[in-house]
């Protein structure tokens, strides 16, 4: 086919399309003829909601209402119709309405002149409902708050302190709990905002299909400066005769307390409740409370200290030593019972820590100078003690000595 073949062909397509177009426009145009056409997707608007309270019911959330509407006049008029020139409401008044879905009757409000509605007796809408549920819920605050350095958050103020919570009670029922929630950083003085309230379920989902009343809620945060402060831990009464206070020290020897900056500058440390010694039977971890002065708190409201009492006591230990004599008179003998016990007293640590040596090293000695022949009561000594060891008790007390003139 050669290039002049080609150009009629086009040329011959391009009249049949001018002819089928010019043949359309005539009977658009001139001839006009009755069309119907079908209008997809019309919005319908619900109007009455009201009434349904009166039933205890309430309209289930995120319904989206449209129907199809056919409409019938001339083609030049309804090719030219869209949907939103179709007003369309449905009237909840005046109907036996209950739960679940309900097909109810449209009202055409009104269309464009020049076309009619072609299926109008017979438009209905579904409608969902539910019944109609409240219940009110405290509102909880999930507010992460980073302070700057030195300060302290106070307790958080969240008014009001509930929420109404309503719509379908498939959904109402489902909610646990409400709340609040931010970040606040580096916080150095009081915050005062509006947050929103929102709804969630046991599994901390989010509820977005009910009406929460009130919707935001005022959150104060005070904000308080710091201080570290010692703690002071008094006592009364005395302790055991057999037993030693070594020390009374808290846990924590120091704590933050927060509060007005004018009252914190007068406080250098906080006591607490004296402990009564008299009470104390062995070492042991004492729980006080703190005596916190007015206007301040401490950090994290602690109110009692973990105080440790470290006690010891004195105990004995026997041990037989052997009695050295001196300044035998001459010519005379002495005959006595060496071996002497003596109890050693001293504190529970001091004589666990005794060692052979030190034991080894105790020495007893009697000074035999003023003996006579026949049967004497003489004393002796004992040298050469531990340190902070003392000697509770001797057996014998004295020695039983006699004297007899030396063989010549």
């Amino acid at each position: 086919m050669d290039n002049e073949e080609k150009k009629k062909n086009i040329a011959i397509k391009v009249i049949c399309v001018l002819f089928s177009l010019g043949l359309w426009l005539y009977i658009t145009n001139i001839e006009n003829p009755i069309k119907e056409y079908k209008i997809n997707n019309v919005p319908v608007e619900i109007i009455n909601e009201d009434v349904l309270k009166d039933s205890n019911l309430t309209l289930m959330p995120n319904q989206t209402l449209k129907i199809n509407v056919t409409i019938e006049g001339p083609a030049t008029e309804v090719y030219k119709v869209s949907s939103d020139q179709i007003k369309v409401a449905v009237n909840l008044s005046g109907y036996a309405l209950k739960k679940g879905e309900n097909k109810i009757p449209v009202e055409i409000q009104s269309y464009p002149a020049g076309i009619s509605i072609k299926n109008n007796d017979f438009l209905r809408v579904a409608v969902n409902l539910d019944t109609y549920a409240e219940k009110n819920l405290p509102i909880q605050n999930d507010i992460n708050i980073k302070t700057k350095s030195g300060y302290y958050k106070g307790d958080i103020e969240v008014s009001p302190s509930t929420a109404t919570i309503s719509g379908a009670a498939q959904y109402v029922d489902s909610v646990k709990t409400v709340r609040v929630s931010t970040d606040l950083t580096d916080l150095s003085s009081d915050v005062s905002t509006e947050l929103k309230i929102e709804a969630f379920n046991a599994d901390n989902n989010q509820v977005t299909q009910v009406k929460i009343f009130p919707n935001v809620a005022r959150v104060k945060v005070p904000i308080r400066k710091g201080k570290l402060v010692s703690v002071k831990v008094p006592t009364t009464g005395s302790i055991s005769n057999n037993m030693v206070l070594k020390s009374v020290t808290p846990v924590n020897k120091s704590i933050e307390i927060i509060g007005d900056e004018s009252v914190l500058n007068s406080i250098n440390e906080i006591s607490t409740d004296p402990i009564n010694l008299t009470n104390i039977d062995g070492t042991k971890d004492v729980s006080v409370a703190l005596k916190i002065p007015l206007g301040v708190r401490a950090v994290n409201n602690e109110r009692y200290v973990k105080v440790n009492v470290l006690t010891t006591q004195y105990v004995t230990k026997d041990i037989t030593v052997q009695v050295k004599e001196k300044n035998t008179p001459t010519g005379l003998t002495a005959s006595f019972d060496k071996g002497i016990k003596i109890t050693l007293r001293g504190l529970q640590e001091d004589i666990s820590a005794l060692k052979d040596e030190d034991l080894g090293n105790i020495t007893a000695e009697a000074d035999f100078t003023n003996i006579k022949e026949g049967s004497n009561t003489v004393d002796y000594t004992i040298s050469n003690l531990p340190s902070k060891i003392t000697v509770q008790a001797k057996n014998p007390d004295k020695l039983t000595v006699t004297a007899k003139k030396a063989a010549q």
